[in-house]
């Protein structure tokens, strides 16, 4: 079997490797390696070749990510052949750490202290809130949504979430379809984005749906920056609806060293660093969908 590696970020050596730690069988080879017309399966992330329609036979395309559109128009692949993505990869348990991280940076006030720490002002206040004083909704619960939403559930924080379709989960409230969408959002004192970015979802969260949110919300996106109005959701802050964002992914990326957000006193950036995929989990997941052909 010809399973070719095709990737602009990635390390082909590095994901070998792991592969050779779980079995011996597994060869991968660059796009230069193989006939084109030879290709099985086609292991892909970030490409820079995006025509593979001469792969007559191409069984499985896999995106090394859990956050792919495999709907991408952009990539060019001869009919019915099945596109999946990562599942966890080792992403949910890191994706969830974050979440958390993001969820206790104002649960416990540390946006406050550090605008404080700014000025030189001592706060003397003790505005403690408990984990069930805070009201979190999930937007988007595919298989990292649900991680985080059962996640921090399991923490004891009152958890919603909001998918095109109804979710069943004994500690996540679930909201379902654009008729919920305003309800969902009206309750949310930190919404955390993981949604998938499609024509449907890009710019969801224009200015309209981000003053449905509560006043002195704040966001956590953690899926694809397209999600949301970037510039809608600043002047929101600015105007004190919003209390702030914390952003790892970006419309653009690397996010433009010009860019306002970087130097915005209520606004925490990351570079797209929330859940790194794991090449080792990674991999086992790969063996498992390559054993299904």
């Amino acid at each position: 079997m010809n399973i070719v590696f095709h990737s602009s970020q990635f390390n082909l050596s590095e994901w070998q490797q792991a592969f050779d730690k779980l079995s011996g069988d597994i060869i991968l080879q660059s796009v230069d390696q193989v006939a084109m017309t030879d290709i099985d399966v086609l292991l892909i992330w970030k490409p820079t070749v995006l025509d593979w329609s001469a792969a007559s036979n191409l069984q499985l395309v896999v995106w090394l990510g859990a956050g792919v559109d495999v709907t991408n128009p952009k990539l060019q692949l001869p009919s019915g052949v099945p596109q999946e993505r990562l599942k966890d990869g080792g992403m949910k348990a890191a994706m969830c750490d974050y979440a958390h991280y993001a969820v206790l940076h104002y649960q416990r006030r540390f946006d406050r202290f550090l605008e404080a720490q700014r000025q030189s002002h001592w706060i003397i206040e003790r505005d403690y809130k408990r984990k069930s004083d805070i009201s979190i909704g999930v937007l988007g619960l595919g298989h990292l949504g649900m991680a985080v939403a059962e996640y921090l559930a399991n923490q004891g924080y009152p958890v919603s979430g909001w998918s095109r379709s109804p979710k069943n989960h004994e500690n996540v409230h679930s909201y379902a379809g654009d008729e919920q969408l305003e309800p969902f959002l009206k309750q949310c004192d930190l919404l955390i984005n993981m949604l998938p970015h499609t024509t449907a979802t890009h710019h969801l969260l224009d200015e309209q749906r981000l003053r449905q949110l509560p006043q002195h919300s704040a966001i956590i996106s953690l899926s694809r920056g397209a999600i949301i109005d970037t510039q809608a959701m600043v002047n929101l802050i600015d105007q004190g609806h919003l209390r702030g964002a914390f952003m790892d992914v970006f419309e653009q990326e690397p996010l433009d060293k010009a860019s306002p957000l970087w130097q915005h006193p209520k606004i925490i950036i990351t570079p797209h660093q929330s859940a790194p995929t794991q090449t080792l989990d990674s991999a086992r997941e790969i063996i498992h969908l390559i054993q299904g052909l």
